[in-house]
């Protein structure tokens, strides 16, 4: 079971999954991180080069895979939560902490 941190951009959901995983020693993974990892450009190159939409597809993308571990501490980007498909799949992999 994965330990999902949802809340508004800038609400401390890194810090905390930091401070849960230094405490638990489950890995910590931040959503926004993964995608910058994998697409070698950083959210706000996203954003600027190939808009909104297209971020929101790679983030929904990165939970759906992010989901199937196990024991991990995710964190979510802020807007994450306004697609109700990503909160589907993230309830079915762990519990939700806002």
């Amino acid at each position: 079971m994965n330990v999902v941190l949802v809340g508004f951009r800038g609400s401390g959901k890194s810090t905390i999954g930091k401070l849960l995983s230094e405490r638990t020693g489950r890995e910590f993974i931040d959503c926004d991180d993964f995608i910058e990892k994998r697409t070698n450009l950083t959210i706000r190159e996203i954003f600027e080069r190939h808009g909104e939409s297209h971020f929101r597809t790679l983030e929904s993308e990165a939970i759906a895979e992010l989901a199937k571990l196990d024991g991990k501490i995710v964190a979510t980007g802020g807007g994450a939560v306004l697609k109700y498909q990503n909160m589907q799949v993230f309830k079915r992999a762990g519990g939700l902490v806002f």
